[in-house]
């Protein structure tokens, strides 16, 4: 491949500058070390809405076929994650799986991609390499046993439609106020969380800025 590679990151989180979007932070800051162009999209500054089931992208011969027809805040987005060289989403994890606004933009990316014409499943030919994102409240042993086969499913899409397994990262017990004793928050224990953090989130960091690297080296290697 001849060129800059474009690298983008996609923060399905309400904050800017919490965990989440630091995680994505960490991956540009790798991609742009490996000398890629990159851009942070903040999903909560859109407006935009999920699937609205007109089916335009599935209409025979269509003008939309295969591409989201609906126009809103998300569209020009669409196309630039579409465009890209590879890109990462994250989002911290309500109720056991992605926030919504992150699971909104991921149908409206996904849906047209998908093939109902059988054989192959996604309309995608060429394979996208992608990192995938979440920080979440709760500890390592609770992600395992109650969020993984959710996240997996989410993990079957991105290899489905993109036609390559993402690089995951998924950071525990994080830190969600900062200051604990103005919340109703007994259920944890905030200095045990504390140190949780400040030993294991930097770890996190510098995992998220590899796998940044690598998904330039994977974009790269294409054809």
């Amino acid at each position: 491949m001849t060129g800059q590679l474009r690298i983008m990151a996609i923060n399905g989180s309400p904050r800017k500058n919490g965990s989440t979007a630091k995680l994505l932070e960490a991956f540009l800051k790798g991609a742009s070390e490996m000398g890629a162009e990159t851009e942070m999209v903040n999903l909560y500054e859109l407006e935009f809405t999920g699937c609205r089931e007109c089916y335009l992208c599935k209409i025979k011969n269509g003008k939309r076929y295969g591409e989201c027809a609906y126009r809103d805040g998300l569209t020009d987005v669409i196309a630039k994650v579409r465009d890209c060289d590879g890109f990462a989403f994250g989002a911290p994890i309500f109720l056991g799986d992605f926030a919504a606004q992150g699971k909104s933009f991921l149908e409206r990316l996904f849906f047209p991609y998908t093939s109902y014409e059988g054989g192959d499943f996604s309309l995608n030919k060429n394979p996208k390499p992608t990192a995938l994102f979440a920080a979440m409240n709760v500890k390592e042993d609770f992600l395992n046993e109650f969020y993984r086969g959710q996240l997996g499913n989410t993990e079957a899409w991105f290899k489905r439609i993109m036609l390559k397994d993402p690089y995951t990262l998924y950071s525990t017990d994080t830190y969600q106020f900062s200051d604990y004793s103005r919340y109703d928050a007994g259920l944890w224990n905030e200095p045990e969380k504390r140190a949780w953090r400040d030993e294991h989130f930097p770890i996190d960091l510098q995992k998220a800025e590899e796998i940044g690297k690598k998904v330039c080296e994977d974009a790269s290697k294409k054809e």
